[in-house]
């Protein structure tokens, strides 16, 4: 784990996301509360919340000095380190649970937006409502994306290992990269610089959603809806 960079790299994606949501309202003339935008800045606070977890964590969290400074009791190195990996861990855990939750939340407003009363108007589950709205955009080639990042949230309330409703191992295979998923095995290549880029991904799905004609010509998809 290199902190440094990763705290780079969710910056960029930060970034990536203010550019994109301020591209689409200049285009579109959407305001803040425009479904289409406020995905873009649920996802962006989720970001700056991991980037100053590894803020924290490269300033302060890796230095001796800080420790001794504020330690409780008395931690030894081999503490600090698995500390560290632990506070790692969490900030990992709430990016993968509130990405999903950012996206979810807001792929079930499109979807009363787009389809009303498709998918138990929004209400189905998640896969059955990405599947249906990205088929309808025809993005169907993206649905492998959200499959991997949702198996990969899923596991989070497992504590770490697979158990899917079906009971069934799953292969997903994406970028030309083979993920699997093992019932009842912990997902060891569920690392940050894995999340970010998935991050990177579905930021980038969303602005490739948001602008399918199917939803940019609808004037006004409000969050509340």
């Amino acid at each position: 784990m290199e902190p440094e960079k990763i705290g780079e790299s969710i910056e960029k994606i930060a970034h990536l996301s203010f550019d994109l949501k301020e591209g689409l309202k200049k285009k579109y003339g959407w305001n803040e509360s425009d479904a289409r935008i406020t995905v873009f800045n649920k996802i962006i606070n989720v970001i700056n919340t991991a980037n100053l977890g590894y803020v924290f964590i490269s300033k302060y969290l890796q230095k001796k000095d800080w420790w001794k400074e504020n330690e409780l009791f008395s931690i030894n190195e081999g503490t600090i380190i698995k500390t560290v990996e632990e506070f790692e861990m969490s900030i990992r855990i709430a990016l993968i649970q509130n990405v999903m939750y950012a996206t979810e939340s807001s792929f079930r407003i499109f979807s009363r937006a787009v389809q009303p009363g498709a998918c138990k108007n929004g209400a189905a589950e998640f896969k059955s409502i990405y599947s249906s709205l990205l088929k309808k955009t025809s993005l169907q080639e993206k649905e492998i994306l959200l499959d991997l990042f949702r198996n990969i949230r899923n596991t989070m309330h497992n504590n770490g290992l697979f158990f899917p409703p079906n009971n069934k191992n799953q292969e997903i295979i994406f970028q030309g990269k083979e993920f699997h998923f093992i019932v009842g095995e912990h997902c060891h290549f569920v690392e940050t610089e894995l999340v970010v880029k998935l991050t990177a991904n579905i930021i980038v799905l969303l602005q490739e959603f948001i602008e399918t004609p199917i939803v940019s010509i609808i004037e006004v998809i409000n969050e509340e809806s």
